[in-house]
């Protein structure tokens, strides 16, 4: 019997959550909130029967202060941020985040502005190099800032005591996640969502998926049961030679489509981190341990299936590769694809005519928790080593992040929730539970500095189409180990 996809049982569980989720994540604006005498604010939560508590940044006259970002040209870049819009043009996130500016010029006097470059890391690079105050705050990705971090060219911004991490508006997942010995060099929060865009998910198609009468997913979601397991059984028999010539290519059908990140983001979903930290402190590599082992062969052997395109190997396209498997998507070719949110508006999968769907990375085992994978190409925070007053520099960038918590992030995620992305409430709160359960990994974003061999050996087995990680891992160990530790020495 097919099993219609439809609001169901888990309409009253999305309702629940997905207004706690707009009244915790987001704030609701000034209006709606209680100042007491001593700084701190009351949110009133009714929808949650709680009360979230909360200190407000201290207000100062910054006297003209002239508070500045580094960023990125975006222009033609659909993962990237902006912080500093030119004018109000009816958009719902690029009006509010001139409010935001609007709000914190005039309480604080100062001013607001954004420099844009082509390369962040080397102009934040030379420029404290040269002494130059080139700004406040850069974004950039993360695997770029471990080199500035290694080199003294960022600072450590735990250091800074106008910077309120325990706040919710910022993202601790990211500030500890990325942390070497509690050094905070990689931050993120409500100030700016590249780290939302670069987070994966897991689309699938609505029409294969009902064609095949499978168990509803968002019920599976919501209960906890979506685990590799049920995701696996799923993709065997789908795929297709749908025009008889021979061939798997760009013009069948396919369970689930691969590339070799996927052992990465699905390793990371199983609850575990390439590089951890121990109880006595120190770093480590997990992925030697038995454990480890038996669960990344179970996801070589779930993203190698029979019915599984390996790193889109036999798909031919004339300028993007993503380009076509979203096209594909389109045409009801492909079941199960893992993807970065932004992905849907990089591409356009609003325009699409068969209609898709979310869920986050299946779990290894149903008593693990949800995690859903950062690319640690996202950008994120960070503070050149030339900032002159890096408390005052420290209090703004506090200021803006709550701000944006208060002013911004609502219309964020209605945009991202309503307009851009989702086509359903179901997969709203999909994205809800995949945004409310990121996670980092340092090895993950140390490919320039740690270089620890283990995505090149991911790689290399993935093509190879042989599962080889306990002898590749071995010959490659020491000479990580030893790079690790000389990173954790050099930033921590």
């Amino acid at each position: 019997m097919k099993h219609s996809i439809s609001l169901n049982k888990v309409t009253a569980a999305f309702l629940i959550v997905l207004t706690v989720f707009m009244s915790f994540s987001c704030g609701s604006g000034e209006d709606n909130t209680l100042k007491d005498t001593q700084g701190v604010t009351t949110a009133d939560t009714a929808a949650a029967e709680t009360t979230v508590s909360y200190n407000v940044p201290e207000v100062i006259d910054g006297e003209g202060y002239e508070y500045r970002f580094l960023n990125k040209e975006n222009e033609t870049n659909p993962y990237g941020i902006y912080m500093v819009p030119e004018a109000e043009d009816g958009e719902i996130v690029n009006d509010s985040l001139i409010r935001r500016n609007r709000t914190v010029e005039e309480q604080y006097n100062i001013t607001i502005d954004e420099k844009y470059v082509s390369d962040v890391g080397s102009n934040l690079k030379n420029s404290v190099m040269a002494g130059d105050n080139i700004c406040d705050i850069a974004f950039i990705s993360a695997t770029a800032i471990y080199p500035l971090a290694v080199d003294g060219h960022v600072v450590d911004l735990a250091e800074i005591g106008t910077i309120q991490f325990i706040e919710p508006w910022w993202d601790e997942r990211i500030t500890d996640g990325y942390a070497v010995n509690d050094r905070v060099y990689i931050a993120n929060g409500d100030i700016a969502t590249g780290d939302d865009k670069r987070t994966f998910v897991i689309m699938f198609s609505k029409a294969m998926y009902e064609d095949y009468g499978f168990e509803n997913p968002y019920d599976m979601a919501v209960g906890g049961t979506w685990t590799m397991d049920k995701m696996g059984t799923m993709i065997k028999g789908v795929s297709r030679d749908v025009n008889g010539d021979g061939l798997m290519d760009e013009n069948d059908n396919y369970g689930y489509l691969s590339e070799y990140l996927a052992l990465y983001y699905f390793y990371i979903a199983s609850g575990h981190t390439v590089i951890e930290r121990g109880d006595d402190g120190g770093y480590r590599y997990t992925i030697g341990d038995k454990e480890s082992l038996d669960i990344l062969e179970k996801i070589y052997n779930l993203i190698t299936a029979e019915d599984t395109l390996w790193d889109y190997s036999n798909i031919k396209y004339e300028t993007n590769v993503y380009a076509t498997v979203f096209s594909m998507f389109g045409q009801k070719q492909i079941l199960f694809n893992g993807r970065v949110v932004g992905d849907v508006y990089a591409f356009n999968m609003r325009d699409i005519e068969s209609d898709y769907g979310f869920l986050p990375i299946p779990k290894y085992e149903e008593s693990n928790e949800y995690r859903s994978f950062i690319q640690p190409d996202a950008f994120m925070c960070c503070m050149p080593a030339s900032v002159p007053d890096k408390e005052l520099s420290g209090l703004l960038t506090d200021v803006i992040a709550y701000r944006s918590m208060l002013d911004v992030s609502d219309a964020y995620y209605d945009s991202l929730l309503n307009e851009k992305a989702t086509r359903s409430e179901e997969d709203k709160l999909m994205l809800k539970i995949v945004l409310d359960n990121k996670a980092v990994d340092i090895d993950g974003a140390g490919a320039n500095t740690i270089n620890s061999g283990i995505q090149n050996m991911f790689r290399t087995m993935f093509t190879g189409r042989s599962f080889t990680l306990a002898s590749s891992w071995e010959a490659i160990r020491p000479a990580a180990e030893e790079r690790l530790a000389k990173f954790v020495e050099k930033v921590g």
